[in-house]
Parts: C-alpha cells; structure tokens; sequence
C-alpha cells in the first residue's frame, strides 16, 4: 500500500482508476503488476492508517516541491527561447 501511495503522489497520477491502470499494465516500485479492481484499491484507502499517509505525504512534500519548480524552470526557459 506504501508503493500505491507513493506511485499516486510522485508521478501525479490523476486517482485510483489511473493507479488501478499502472498497477495492471507495469507495476509500481517494488510491485509487479497485478490485475485488481478500482474497488478494491479504493478500500484499501479506506482502511489505510492516516497517520501512515501522512508519514509518506510529509516526508515526500519537500521533494515534490523542488520537483514542481525544476520542471516551472525549465518550461520558463523554453518559453523565453
């Protein structure tokens, strides 16, 4: 559940129907794919322990910001050329 959290936050991948599609076509980190359905995924959410969540969210934040802005950088600098 881990590797579906982090897969959602990283890539920005829209939701669970995009996560369901990844997880079946070509796995996650360090899961091989696998065919489940949206419900299933969507339930597991459900059950998944919050403060654990926000564990993966906080320590993944400072790094999806350096990420945002380094790709804000260079479509800037394409735009300026």
């Amino acid at each position: 559940m881990v590797a579906a959290v982090l897969t959602l936050l990283w890539p920005d991948v829209a939701g669970v129907t995009e996560l369901t599609r990844m997880l079946a076509r070509e796995g996650f980190l360090w899961c091989s794919p696998k065919t489940v359905s949206q419900q299933a995924i969507s339930q597991r959410f459900l059950t998944f322990p919050a403060q654990l969540f926000e564990k993966v969210f906080k320590d993944l934040l400072p790094d999806l910001y350096r990420r945002r802005w380094r790709i804000e950088d260079a479509f800037n600098t394409v735009k300026r050329l």
